[in-house]
């Protein structure tokens, strides 16, 4: 058979062979192909888990604080303290003499404070003594001091640290540091009443400040703020009371703005009055009261009867 038979043969077969050869090349071409939509979505896919994964930056200072704070409470969890079982005994500087107290130690943790003597007045030692809880909580002595109780604070501190470590502070009282500035800007005073007295006719008011103790931070900036609020306040005095009991008033006063007491009349008397002098709450009734008793001695005769 020669080529032209073949070739008639075959004709019948030609759009098949075509279709075929077509196909196969067009499947040649797209072997190994993706389509664009699906780059686009993995781009954003991967974009978006780049996103995530953007580590944030810290700072070594910042990294160093947190592995510390980590290390310590750690270390504080598992017992800081390399001691053997038993009470230690310790004595620390407070406001006015020596503190001392007895710590017990137990599996190298402190399980208890015990106070054994102090000399500092007790409204302030009571207040102080609320960070022992904060000592034994934290097993640390690096706990924050009492507002206005800081002299009995430190004592407490260093006594505990006396015991644990035999370290000692300077063995300087808070009260032979109240002269100096330092000491006055490091302490606190607390406030144990305001007292108000006002002259009913000459309308001169009086504010009494009781402090626990003398010390009063920048007392002129108080008053000028105070005056300021209130003009019509004509004297300011701080009385000090550091004794724990039920009286008001203190033995100890120091004026530190104007006369130290306001002047008021009372039945066509003038009167000078302090923060501890007795004056009737209400003049008005006082009067007629006192007018009354005057009207009636005036009716007495000689043999004293009405």
């Amino acid at each position: 058979m020669d080529i032209r038979e073949m070739i008639e043969k075959c004709k019948p077969f030609a759009p098949v062979v075509s279709a075929a050869v077509v196909a196969a090349c067009v499947a040649g071409s797209l072997y190994g192909y993706e389509a664009p939509v699906y780059e686009m979505k993995a781009s954003v896919e991967d974009t978006q888990e780049q996103e995530d994964e953007v580590p944030v930056v810290k700072t070594s200072t910042e990294e160093e604080t947190k592995e510390d704070e980590a290390a310590e409470e750690e270390e504080q969890a598992k017992g800081s303290f390399d001691m053997e079982d038993g009470v230690y005994q310790g004595t620390g500087t407070g406001y006015r003499g020596n503190i001392t107290v007895a710590v017990t130690i137990k599996d190298k943790q402190i399980t208890s404070i015990e106070i054994l003597s102090a000399s500092d007045d007790e409204p302030f030692f009571g207040r102080a003594k609320g960070l022992i809880d904060q000592i034994i909580k934290k097993q640390s002595t690096k706990v924050d001091t009492v507002s206005g109780a800081t002299y009995s604070s430190k004592g407490i501190i260093s006594a505990v640290k006396n015991a644990l470590t035999g370290e000692k502070d300077s063995g300087t009282t808070g009260s032979s540091q109240e002269g100096t500035s330092a000491s006055q800007s490091q302490s606190t005073p607390e406030a144990v009443g305001i007292l108000v007295r006002r002259g009913f006719h000459s309308g001169e008011v009086m504010v009494v400040l009781v402090l626990g103790s003398p010390i009063l931070p920048s007392k002129n900036n108080f008053v000028k703020a105070l005056r300021k609020l209130h003009p019509e306040i004509t004297t300011v005095v701080v009385n000090i009371n550091d004794k724990q009991t039920s009286m008001v008033l203190g033995e100890k006063e120091t004026v530190i703005y104007g006369k130290g007491y306001i002047e008021d009349t009372l039945c066509g008397c003038t009167f000078r009055i302090s923060p501890k002098s007795f004056y009737q709450v209400n003049p008005v009734q006082t009067e007629i009261l006192y007018n009354k008793a005057i009207t009636y001695a005036g009716d007495y005769n000689s043999d004293g009867k009405l």
